[in-house]
């Protein structure tokens, strides 16, 4: 269990990271200037935790990662300060619309399975994006790809056969990545898995 000393003012704390699957998951609310919070590896963590996350506004670094966490909130997108959100090896299926209003977000990192909403070509300051499926996004997603113009690393995964909502073959898809990756001029890192 964790146990907090008396009378330490959480509101102060700046870095939360739990260890642990032992652990107590505290109540975000207490810690209103947080800029870091790593749960990564806490299997314990659900949806339920991230309950008015929105008022963690200070919040840079979010790691999620190998959690048993499938749904983010839609207040996510209220977070404007958020640098970093690692995604890997949740049951999170999809990104809340709202993730595009994240204009400060440079890395994101998420499973292959991982759908995302249309609207990615607000997010201008992102750098770092992995691991996309491409058969697994819509045709507007992938073109607005090419608009990222800050983006240095990517990764991309072809595994698998589309199953896209707007109906894309094979052959749609490569040509809306191929169109984006022309657009993006000053790639580091370019991955492609299974393509």
């Amino acid at each position: 269990k964790l146990i907090i000393p008396t009378g330490l003012a959480l509101s102060h704390v700046r870095s939360l990271n739990v260890f642990g699957d032992s652990v107590e998951i505290p109540c975000l609310d207490e810690f209103s200037h947080l800029r870091v919070l790593d749960f990564g590896g806490h299997h314990q963590l659900e949806d339920h935790h991230l309950l008015h996350i929105e008022r963690l506004f200070l919040l840079r670094y979010l790691n999620l990662s190998d959690t048993s966490v499938c749904n983010l909130p839609e207040q996510i997108g209220l977070l404007g300060c958020l640098e970093m959100l690692n995604l890997e090896d949740t049951h999170v299926g999809e990104l809340p619309a709202s993730i595009v209003d994240l204009g400060k977000l440079t890395h994101l990192l998420v499973d292959k399975a991982v759908k995302f909403p249309g609207g990615i070509a607000k997010m201008q300051a992102m750098e770092m994006l992995e691991r996309v499926g491409v058969f697994r996004q819509q045709f507007n997603f992938l073109r607005e790809l090419g608009q990222l113009q800050n983006m240095r690393k990517l990764v991309l995964d072809f595994e698998g056969d589309p199953v896209s909502v707007d109906g894309m073959g094979k052959d749609e898809c490569n040509e809306a990545i191929a169109y984006s990756l022309r657009n993006l001029e000053d790639f580091i890192s370019l991955t492609v898995h299974g393509g």
